[in-house]
């Protein structure tokens, strides 16, 4: 049986969480807790599988609570139950939580939260993962800018000019950015010449998504990776977040979602970098391999390493407190089928912009070696092909319309 912990102070709001979570066929049982300090005592006789707590559950030094579940206990779920106003402090918040969710969010959305996170940890405690990620002697590290500016954003009084001042103290970053936001990928009209300006035009979530993302790839930067090419890699990932931003804004999905699916297509191949510094030999047999046979290359990574590389850039992220529908994204890129999932997401963004990517759109008879049908036919979506065909045909005719005008400038 699992353990939920459900933290509030609001009686009511507890009694409401608990009749929503109350369900003879739940794997679960609900504990409950009035503040910090209790929860934190309870989880000192744990183990508890997953915490659900509002943001505003703070202790007498003004830590908030799951932040300090995130230190302690990394590996509990950690939910966070968003009221109305509570959504500013939500959002500077956002990286101690695994999701949030409304707190008034219907008890199927919590219970399919619940399971999906619980599930998601069982998946990368895999223990051929985790032995095969431990004996890998060149893993990258979350940049340390990344996380000032996470902690920056915190701030009640955070300012785009103050957080594109930390970006530019490092020049190197700065021009990786600089020259990324510049890409024909984001498609902007005008040459951004500072992180504070990128900030402007991109949101800040999204220059933070940046900073990672260029972060740990310049880590890898004159490393030997036989004949795997990490530029080749990195402009991939530019596409495939161009291509799932496409998708996502064809679906109308809210800003949170566009970021979450962009930064997820922007590392859905981390582990690409991983793999081929680690063990270059190894790697390159899987891609010849599965080319020759016309095999799945994920299931030779799984068989030559005892790990696919999107398990493997999936359990990085997870290790450094990505959104759970990030990690979801990279951990099933290649097998969407494989998880528990039953809506549009961005999951389902990145598998399809993966799958586009790879392809000749102007070609009516390209074919989607990569798509998975049965995938979209589950989740009822199939229809909805040739509509993010289209938005990604014209994602990449906002690209040749940038570069276009910077060369006429």
């Amino acid at each position: 049986m699992q353990r939920i912990l459900v933290v509030d102070a609001d009686p009511t709001v507890l009694s409401e969480l608990e009749h929503k979570l109350a369900n003879a066929r739940s794997p679960w049982s609900v504990e409950h807790a009035a503040s910090r300090d209790e929860a934190l005592e309870r989880l000192t006789h744990g183990p508890y599988d997953a915490v659900l707590s509002s943001p505003s559950i703070v202790g007498a030094d003004g830590s908030a609570l799951l932040a300090e579940v995130k230190r302690r206990e990394p590996s509990v779920l950690r939910l966070m139950l968003v009221s109305p106003a509570e959504r500013d402090l939500a959002q500077k918040l956002a990286a101690d939580a695994h999701q949030s969710l409304p707190k008034n969010a219907s008890a199927e959305s919590l219970r399919s939260a619940l399971s999906r996170g619980i599930a998601l940890r069982d998946v990368l405690g895999n223990e051929r993962l985790q032995t095969l990620v431990a004996k890998l002697d060149h893993l990258p590290s979350v940049p340390s800018l990344y996380f000032e500016l996470v902690e920056a954003m915190k701030a009640p009084d955070a300012k785009i000019e103050s957080l594109g001042r930390i970006i530019a103290r490092d020049p190197g970053m700065t021009s990786k950015v600089l020259r990324t936001v510049n890409s024909a990928v984001f498609g902007l009209r005008e040459t951004i010449t500072s992180p504070g300006q990128a900030a402007t035009f991109l949101g800040l979530d999204m220059l933070k998504s940046l900073v990672l993302s260029v972060g740990v790839f310049s880590q890898y930067d004159g490393q030997p990776t036989g004949e795997f090419s990490i530029e080749e890699c990195w402009q991939h990932n530019l596409r495939v977040a161009s291509f799932t931003r496409a998708i996502l804004q064809a679906e109308r999905a809210g800003k949170a979602t566009i970021e979450e699916g962009v930064l997820a297509g922007m590392m859905h191949d981390a582990g690409q970098l991983v793999l081929a510094t680690n063990r270059p030999e190894r790697f390159q047999a899987a891609h010849v391999f599965a080319e020759r046979d016309h095999a799945v290359r994920a299931e030779l990574e799984r068989r030559l390493f005892g790990a696919s590389h999107a398990a493997v850039g999936g359990y990085l992220l997870d290790q450094w407190g990505l959104p759970t529908s990030v990690v979801e994204a990279v951990l099933f890129h290649h097998t969407p089928s494989t998880w528990l999932e039953d809506d549009f997401s961005p999951l389902c963004a990145v598998h399809v912009a993966n799958a586009l990517a790879g392809v000749d759109l102007e070609d009516a008879d390209a074919e989607l070696v990569e798509l998975d049908y049965g995938y979209l036919e589950r989740l009822g979506l199939a229809r909805r092909l040739s509509r993010w065909i289209q938005a990604c045909r014209d994602a990449i005719e906002d690209e040749r319309g940038a570069t276009s005008e910077s060369r006429s400038t």
